[in-house]
C-alpha cells in the first residue's frame, strides 16, 4: 500500500513538475494531445501530431506504450 501511495505521488509530481519547468507551449501541446486527460499520451493520441507520432518510439523510454510528461518533453519542437 505504501508503495502505491508513493507511485501515485510520483505520477502527480511529474505533471506538476512539467508545468513548473516546461515552457507554456509544451504544456499546452501535451494537454491538447492528451485527449482523455489521464496524464499520458498514447500512440493513438500521438497520431494527431506528425512530429510526436514519428518520435513516439524514441521518446517512450520505459517502453510502456505511452508518453508521460517527462518523455514528451524529450521530443524536439
Amino acid at each position: 500500500m505504501k508503495a502505491m501511495v508513493i507511485l501515485v505521488a510520483a505520477a502527480l509530481g511529474a505533471c506538476s513538475t512539467m508545468e513548473r519547468e516546461a515552457p507554456p507551449d509544451v504544456v499546452r501541446a501535451f494537454r491538447a494531445l492528451d485527449r482523455n486527460g489521464d496524464g499520458y499520451i498514447t500512440r493513438d493520441e500521438a497520431r494527431s501530431d506528425d512530429t510526436v507520432a514519428r518520435a513516439f518510439d524514441l521518446a517512450d523510454r520505459n517502453g510502456d506504450g505511452k508518453l508521460d510528461p517527462g518523455e514528451f518533453r524529450l521530443i524536439p519542437r
